[in-house]
């Protein structure tokens, strides 16, 4: 299962780069395409280990000018 973000970032916040390094923080890689990071489960999170990831999520990129869309799938 692989949980997904789209960003859409504004110009009074931190620059891409920061935003990458934060994520990966959080176990997300940059990617390229349609979504911009990506996070691998080993296995499928349970509904509460889903909403904890979007609060840290939320938590760090807290201020940043920005907003995320999250999608986790499985056999993406």
């Amino acid at each position: 299962m692989k949980t997904l973000i789209q960003v859409w970032f504004g110009t009074r916040g931190s620059p891409p780069s920061e935003i990458t390094r934060k994520l990966e923080k959080l176990g997300f890689q940059p990617l390229t395409g349609k979504y911009d990071y990506f996070k691998e489960w080993k296995e499928i999170p349970t509904e509460k280990e889903l909403l904890e990831l979007a609060d840290r999520i939320f938590e760090a990129l807290k201020g940043e000018d920005l907003h995320f869309k999250l999608i986790s799938e499985g056999n993406l």
